[in-house]
């Protein structure tokens, strides 16, 4: 009788703590489901149609505002890339450049004008043909917790050792994946937090190598690398991408020069584009903000 008194005190105990939290249990799969439940930002038409016949990339008169009825962050934005062209987005903090890379793989359609992606709207372009034909590497890029072999093999399910080696090699991070105990079976940990920023972002720049897509969105790839890296980091990734277009999200002038175009936004808008070289002859946004004037 005593042991099992005291066994249904053990069983009760909890209850009132139980209890205390019942509010807040309630509140935060109120916000789930209502995460879970919400419409999607985008909305992608069923797979069928055929990928594109080319890797030309257009910006056409694009607007947005992240609320539809907050002031705008991007207004009558147009460019285009040609396909196996590299075209440089410069611009200082604030000037919209990431919400561009944004744009082009549709976490958000634009508010005003199109995208196009080899002379077809992006919002008739079935997901699995956009996310196969662009390769990103994110300022802040997501990785899993699982190996380093786990997620590079998001991008190439099926490719073999000697290919992840060679796409480590590529981004500069392969010496450090042999020192670590584990090699590629090396956990990563939540968002990568048990490497450093940077050498996440290589393991993202290796990520792409593998997907070896026909369009790349870099978007401040060599962020918080010192600038010997950087410069190095920067020549590899430009060797890999030839015949590829590319489009480079920078606020830093390294590599600019072996761009073939460069366009410079403020508040949001256009206010320069053309050659580099061009740009650098005369008093422009561009030489203030690389120093060239």
């Amino acid at each position: 009788m005593t042991l099992a008194v005291l066994a249904a005190f053990e069983a009760v105990a909890p209850l009132p703590a139980a209890f205390q939290y019942l509010g807040r249990t309630r509140e935060a799969g109120r916000r789930l489901l209502e995460v879970v439940e919400s419409p999607p930002a985008v909305v992608f038409p069923p797979d069928g149609a055929p990928p594109p016949a080319r890797w030309d990339v257009a910006f056409e008169g694009v607007g947005f505002a992240y609320p539809p009825q907050g002031p705008p962050v991007l207004t009558d934005v147009s460019f285009s890339v040609p396909q196996g062209a590299r075209l440089a987005v410069l611009g200082p903090t604030g000037a919209g450049k990431s919400t561009l890379g944004h744009l082009l793989v549709r976490f958000w359609d634009p508010s005003t004008g199109c995208i196009r992606l080899g002379g077809r709207d992006l919002r008739h372009l079935p997901e699995v043909h956009l996310r196969r034909s662009i390769a990103v590497v994110a300022q802040q890029p997501h990785l899993f917790n699982a190996s380093i072999r786990e997620n590079l093999h998001l991008a190439a399910p099926d490719a073999p050792e000697a290919h992840l080696w060679e796409a480590l090699a590529a981004a500069e991070l392969a010496d450090f994946v042999r020192g670590l105990p584990w090699g590629l079976d090396t956990w990563v940990g939540e968002g990568g937090g048990l490497i450093s920023g940077g050498q996440a972002r290589r393991l993202a720049l290796a990520r792409a190598v593998l997907q070896a897509a026909p369009v790349w969105l870099l978007d401040e790839p060599t962020e918080g690398l010192d600038r010997a890296t950087e410069t190095r980091l920067l020549e590899r990734v430009l060797g890999l991408t030839q015949g590829r277009t590319v489009l480079l999200i920078t606020h830093r002038p390294t590599a600019l020069a072996k761009m073939d175009a460069v366009v410079v936004l403020e508040n949001g808008r256009v206010v320069e584009q053309g050659a580099p070289g061009e740009l650098a002859r005369r008093t422009s946004r561009f030489a203030a903000l690389t120093g060239c004037g």
